[in-house]
């Protein structure tokens, strides 16, 4: 209705097809595939209603990374300020998805109608059809107005107690913490279509530039499609992406699995890429990440089982520790600088270009810096 783009991912539990739904950058929560959503609200103090309109949006992983990504749809209220105010959480069950109508392959989007509403304690039945949204706490009021009452949230805060409607909204108010929404529903599948910005030749392009010697335009090219994440704070890539964010278009899956596969393998690409019959290791790192702190993989699968490699920097240059490696493991020594001196079993190791074929797996070797400054020795006389 405001002309805007918005972006979601998916939620659900282990094997989830069947209790699955959406949570949309704004806030908003699809109670299972296609269902209606929820969208909160918190009237200040002073009695203005604030909306996901009126804040600075923000999104993130629970533990701030992707190492454990899970949904709680616990809601905090926190007074930032130093004087004592009293805030009201609103929780507003509205008739349409946060799959928006511009999407029409698999699950149509836009609007998802609420006929029936039925309340007991803490549980609000919808539509007779065994969805139902629970909260941990109950209610202090439950308002409710019919479709034709308008989509004001003040109006439908101001509108008498409700039980059955037909087409109803319904917010549900509470100081301090809100509930935690219950969705059953089913999950669903997604459209195949082209993406608008070319993605789908990153892995080929960057992995050729890393190929030719070229980890600078390489990375170059990362940075520019990692911008494309949206909302970043999620780590996802919509199937279409537009240049103007908010430009409502149809976009796909979101987040898409296999372009985000795409971009797994580019960045794996970095580290480690099969070159025929051997591995080449290093092609794409920055000299800035060998002079700050250890670089490598553990259990990268590859054709020939899993690698393992580790580059350490220490007083006089670099620890290489290669451990697993199925096949003959070959060092591409990134940036300009002067090679590094490479000693095993007594002899010096031999490079050809910016290339050293290591020695067998397991193996350890020290890679000597010949621009490290070393102390000179005064003689006494």
């Amino acid at each position: 209705m405001l002309g805007q783009q918005n972006y979601w991912t998916l939620i659900g539990v282990d094997a989830g097809g069947q209790r699955s739904g959406l949570i949309s950058g704004d806030g908003a929560l699809e109670l299972g595939r296609g269902g209606p959503s929820v969208e909160p609200a918190v009237r200040l103090a002073d009695g203005r209603l604030t909306t996901w309109a009126d804040v600075a949006l923000q999104q993130s992983l629970a533990d701030g990374s992707a190492a454990n990504p899970q949904l709680l749809s616990r809601y905090r209220l926190r007074n930032l300020g130093a004087t004592q105010q009293t805030f009201i959480l609103a929780l507003a069950l509205r008739p349409w998805q946060v799959n928006p109508p511009q999407q029409f392959l698999s699950t149509p989007g836009g609007a998802s109608a609420v006929t029936d509403l039925r309340r007991d304690a803490a549980r609000l039945h919808i539509n007779r059809a065994g969805l139902s949204l629970q909260t941990s706490q109950l209610p202090q009021r439950v308002t409710a107005l019919p479709l034709d009452g308008g989509l004001s949230l003040t109006a439908l805060l101001q509108a008498p107690a409700g039980h059955t409607l037909l087409r109803p909204q319904l917010g549900a108010r509470r100081r301090d913490d809100g509930g935690r929404p219950l969705a059953h529903g089913r999950g669903g599948g997604g459209a195949r279509v082209r993406r608008l910005v070319c993605r789908l030749c990153l892995r080929v392009r960057q992995g050729a530039l890393l190929r030719l010697g070229q980890p600078e335009r390489a990375h170059a090219m990362l940075d520019f499609f990692f911008q494309d994440q949206r909302p970043a704070g999620w780590l996802q890539w919509a199937e279409v992406v537009l240049p103007d964010a908010r430009e409502p278009r149809f976009l796909g899956d979101m987040p898409h699995a296999w372009i985000s596969a795409d971009f797994i393998r580019s960045v794996l690409g970095i580290f480690a890429f099969e070159r025929g019959p051997e591995l080449l290791i290093g092609a794409g790192i920055k000299p800035s990440w060998l002079a700050a702190a250890p670089v490598g993989v553990r259990g990268l699968g590859t054709s020939f089982g899993p690698l393992d490699y580790r580059l350490t920097p220490n007083a006089t240059g670099w620890h290489l520790d290669l451990g697993r490696a199925g096949a003959p493991v070959v060092l591409r020594w990134p940036g300009s600088e002067a090679l590094p001196v490479v000693q095993f079993h007594s002899q010096t190791l031999s490079w050809v270009g910016r290339e050293l074929r290591l020695p067998p797996a397991p193996v350890a070797l020290q890679l000597i810096n010949k621009q490290v400054e070393r102390p000179h020795v005064l003689s006494q006389p």
